[in-house]
């Protein structure tokens, strides 16, 4: 993977996630951006291994747990 600026671009790909992850939460908020359709599960806590399990597997893309 190519370095640019001490910086993977992975590494800066995840930071970026994590900063604009709100922004995101607001688009979503104001509905201009649908993220339902794209939740494949839904789960009590108590489940949590099952959505890992199912991630794992490839039979989920967006797994939600609930707690």
């Amino acid at each position: 993977m190519r370095k640019q600026h001490g910086c993977s671009r992975r590494r800066r790909a995840l930071h970026r996630g994590r900063t604009d992850g709100p922004k995101i939460v607001d688009w979503y908020m104001q509905g201009k951006i649908e993220i339902d359709p794209m939740i494949t599960h839904t789960m009590p806590l108590a489940e949590i291994n099952t959505a890992f399990d199912l991630m794992r597997r490839g039979k989920s893309i967006r797994s939600v747990v609930v707690y």
